[in-house]
């Protein structure tokens, strides 16, 4: 019989291959697809800005909420911190770097100026980087997410 401890791993499972699996479906299939199909790039980056916004906050409370089955699974506090670091991981990049990602995208990329486009691409380099570490972290913990074995 399943104890509540045994629930909890497996919910924390879920929520890391969840948020991996969502990450490398938006970056191999959703991201490429809409800016194929997007007349213009300032649609398509709206378009996958709403997406994230989706990643991010839903990223930052799953892993708060695994963070917590953590404790009541008994993983060490090492392991607990890695989640709530995600959760703000996903929470710095969304207040941090896409919301002035959107700021500079709502300016018409001919009226930029050439600092503001520096700045976009930079941003834009941010971005990428953090979803990148939020799915190499979520892989990292799932990895070691294995239930302890009864000696």
């Amino acid at each position: 019989m399943k104890t509540l401890e045994d629930w909890s791993g497996l919910w924390i499972a879920m929520v890391l291959a969840g948020w991996f699996g969502a990450g490398v479906f938006f970056t191999i299939a959703v991201a490429p697809a809409i800016f194929s199909l997007a007349r213009e790039p300032g649609a398509a980056g709206a378009a996958i800005a709403s997406l994230l916004t989706a990643l991010h906050i839903g990223g930052a409370c799953l892993f708060l909420s695994a963070a917590a089955a953590a404790l009541v699974a008994r993983r060490s506090r090492a392991f607990r911190f890695g989640l709530i670091a995600l959760a703000g991981l996903c929470l710095l990049s969304h207040f941090g770097v896409s919301r002035p990602l959107a700021e500079l995208r709502e300016r018409n990329s001919a009226s930029r100026t050439a600092e503001e486009a520096a700045r976009f691409r930079n941003l834009h380099r941010i971005s990428v980087g953090f979803f990148g570490v939020i799915a190499v972290g979520s892989l990292t913990l799932l990895v070691v997410n294995r239930p302890r074995t009864e000696d």
